[in-house]
């Protein structure tokens, strides 16, 4: 009776150590879990990070860009006034040599 009692208790003994393994390894799992987890995390918070710098750099790009265009729509838009005015002289300047003939 004593060794059926102590067959027992070292089945339980066995029981209770194969438990401890059994959720020793379930905390290291989670462990490895919560790590892959904030390591994936990191990789999505640098990606994000590094696609809000590029859409930033390219907003800029497209604003200097944009203030390129203005500047040399201007310029165009002057040389073509004076143009005009070179041409509105000398066209009076042709009305007048006729009238005077």
């Amino acid at each position: 009776m004593i060794q059926n009692l102590q067959r027992q208790l070292e089945q339980q003994r066995k029981g209770f150590e194969q438990q401890r393994k059994d959720f020793e390894q379930q905390r290291k799992d989670s462990e490895q879990q919560r790590k892959d987890a904030k390591n994936r995390e990191n990789m999505l918070v640098a990606q994000l990070e590094q696609q809000r710098k590029d859409s930033e750099q390219q907003r800029k790009d497209s604003e200097q860009q944009r203030k390129e265009l203005m500047q040399l729509l201007k310029q165009h838009s002057d040389q073509i006034k004076q143009q005009n005015e070179q041409l509105k002289h000398q066209s009076e300047q042709i009305t007048e040599l006729l009238l005077k003939q």
